[in-house]
């Protein structure tokens, strides 16, 4: 599936929030956005995009997405939360902030 440069940001910024929800990162997780990174070809920019980005924008650009998009959004979210074998009510919070 490709995303446009600012769903990418979204994505990015949506899944550090996750990994970071809970007070630890876990070596799972940052391999996993770190895979992701490489899946998506991040560029500099982007990841300068993504970390600026608020929850409402990311929100907002998740809401735009066409459906198919929205569910392999909600894949990697929801991977990201449970990489590390323990799902946080932080982490649910914030993929519930995106959608």
């Amino acid at each position: 599936m490709i995303f446009t440069s600012k769903e990418k940001s979204a994505i990015i910024s949506t899944l550090s929030a996750i990994m970071k929800a809970d007070g630890s990162v876990d070596d799972r997780e940052q391999k996993l956005l770190d895979d992701i990174f490489r899946k998506f070809a991040i560029t500099l920019e982007e990841y300068k995009t993504s970390v600026r980005m608020t929850k409402a924008e990311c929100r907002q650009i998740y809401n735009e997405m066409p459906e198919d998009k929205q569910e392999q959004v909600q894949r990697y979210l929801l991977e990201m939360a449970g990489v590390d074998d323990k799902v946080d009510l932080r982490e649910l919070r914030a993929i519930r902030e995106m959608m």
